[in-house]
């Protein structure tokens, strides 16, 4: 009997399987990692409280801070606390989809560790338009075809990923995908640059693009094939490229939430300002006198608005005298921005948007001259 005991002290009952947890502080993330064999998931409606945890241990436990950057690299993590045996986890892998409201973002960027150490610039980020006031009573729903395909797919490529050996796997891409992707990274590096790149204030963010496109393609790879080997093509990596633009373009208005580029955030300023006075054109002399801002700020959030599309910039007249440099409004400022809901945080054009805390989001076409009103055709 006393051997019998002593056996049964000795067996190890391995943790429950854990797919993902909705909440965990980083010593519980740490622990559950360790049981599920350096694998979870972070899923949860409430954002929120996911960054609240991080931001409480950032400003006095790096370790702490640790498992959500090792996490994303998939790196070794070893945590060594007083009281219990240390963990070691050979390779973290944490998978963390988070829904906020934009106000989150504001308090986001007042956490310098968070933004300093990487943990911001690890997610991509996504501001869609709101559908408040637009929503359809009556939505066609996914067909059972649909939903069985899908869970046929997923369930197929767990499997096949439970059957490989820990060690990783390799994707290679094809010579056309390969040639794409060094195209491409030669047109995104310019785009880093300081001080003059359109991306410098997302520079930490921008340079783990590239990764970022890679883990897309793979993710699109498997997912259309149904398998985790084989070889990336030229088609699927152009769609991870295209999902790529719409997170670039998604993640400068959500740093710009946060107040990473002042320039943003002068340009959201500048179109609630026009919003407001529902004017057809406006000088530049108008903003910097109502801003109280010098020429070359208001000069600047009015380049960004034109950029996308929401003024130009009127041609010289012909003639002497001084010229004041005039901007054509785009009428769908006037037009329509009353309509929706005034909580959301951007507005935005087809994939590119502007951070702006008091306008909606608001899908605008691409500037062309007969959008805009002429002072005579009113």
């Amino acid at each position: 009997a006393l051997e019998a005991a002593r056996e049964a002290a000795e067996v190890v009952v391995p943790a429950a399987p854990r797919m993902y947890t909705r909440e965990a502080t980083p010593e519980a993330l740490v622990k559950m990692l360790g049981e599920q064999n350096g694998r979870l998931g972070v899923v949860t409606d409430e954002g929120v409280e996911f960054f609240e945890m991080a931001a409480r241990y950032s400003g006095t436990g790096r370790c702490n801070l640790g498992v959500y950057l090792s996490g994303h690299d998939g790196g070794r993590f070893v945590s060594d606390r007083s009281g219990r045996d240390p963990i070691i986890i050979e390779a973290t892998t944490l998978t963390v989809c988070l829904f906020a409201q934009p106000v989150v973002l504001s308090d986001l960027g007042k956490d310098r560790q968070a933004r300093g150490r990487g943990l911001l610039a690890r997610f991509l980020w996504s501001m869609p338009c709101t559908r408040v006031g637009q929503r359809p009573i009556w939505r066609r729903g996914v067909t059972p075809e649909a939903l069985e395909g899908w869970e046929q797919r997923i369930v197929a490529l767990a499997a096949e990923t439970c059957s490989v050996p820990d060690e990783p796997v390799t994707l290679r891409m094809d010579l056309a995908a390969r040639r794409l992707f060094d195209a491409w990274r030669e047109e995104h590096e310019p785009r880093l640059a300081p001080g003059v790149g359109d991306l410098a204030s997302i520079v930490d963010w921008g340079s783990k693009l590239p990764g970022q496109v890679l883990r897309l393609a793979g993710n699109l790879h498997a997912l259309r094939t149904g398998t985790i080997h084989g070889t990336i093509s030229v088609h699927t990596l152009a769609a991870a490229l295209e999902l790529a633009g719409y997170f670039t373009d998604h993640t400068l208005a959500a740093f710009g939430v946060m107040g990473a580029d002042q320039r943003m955030a002068d340009a959201g300023a500048v179109l609630r300002w026009l919003r407001d006075h529902g004017t057809n054109e406006t000088t530049t002399r108008a903003i910097y006198t109502s801003k109280d801002w010098d020429v070359d700020r208001a000069r600047s959030a009015l380049t960004v608005l034109a950029e996308y599309g929401w003024v130009y910039l009127r041609d010289r007249p012909e003639g002497p005298g001084r010229f004041a440099e005039r901007w054509a409004v785009h009428p769908k400022v006037r037009r329509t921005m009353a309509q929706y809901q005034p909580e959301s945080p951007i507005v935005r054009r087809s994939a590119p948007v502007i951070p702006e805390t008091d306008i909606p989001a608001y899908d605008a076409p691409p500037p062309t001259d007969d959008m805009f009103y002429d002072d005579e055709a009113g």
